[in-house]
């Protein structure tokens, strides 16, 4: 096998431009949202670094809690860890979401506008319905309320666990 040598190996590049392409990236993968108040837990860690610069890019109006990291202060009493100080201050604050990063950012977890948890799978079923490859029909309300939701998916088969149910889906037809 050939095997490279010198330049060929690759390259040193300054990595500060890493994070505002990353977070381009992201903000792509996102339509336009609705305008409205959010507050984000950044749990001292990862996020505090990054969570203003991408939520700024969409049309809320987001205020920031637990970002700013001492070295010692990651997920103490707060971020996704720690829900209910987020569940709270939603509550108290009148947001209509919060959403609640761990320390180094790769999960969250939602809150509704009444501090009601959105936990992950309910944020993945969520998701799957603004997938180009399904059509959801929502009952009862919002799915930030936690409704049953309907999700025929051509692409590929899905398969959540929603209020509690499991529900499973597959290609062409769904069932409950």
């Amino acid at each position: 096998l050939p095997v490279k040598t010198g330049a060929a190996l690759g390259q040193v590049m300054d990595g500060t431009f890493a994070a505002e392409q990353y977070l381009d990236h992201l903000a792509s993968t996102v339509g336009q949202l609705p305008r409205m108040r959010v507050l984000i837990d950044c749990a001292n860690g990862a996020a505090s670094a990054t969570a203003r610069k991408l939520f700024s890019r969409f049309a809320l109006n987001a205020d920031y809690i637990n970002d700013t990291p001492n070295g010692v202060n990651i997920n103490n009493h707060c971020g996704s860890t720690h829900i209910e100080m987020l569940a709270e201050k939603v509550r108290e604050g009148g947001y209509a979401l919060g959403l609640a990063f761990d320390g180094d950012a790769d999960r969250c977890l939602a809150v509704d506008e009444n501090g009601g948890l959105i936990d992950g799978d309910q944020i993945m079923a969520i998701c799957a319905g603004e997938m180009p490859c399904c059509k959801v029909q929502r009952y009862l309300g919002s799915p930030l309320r936690r409704s049953a939701s309907l999700i025929t998916c051509r692409q590929r088969s899905l398969q959540v666990v929603f209020a509690a149910r499991e529900i499973s889906f597959s290609v062409g037809k769904a069932a409950l």
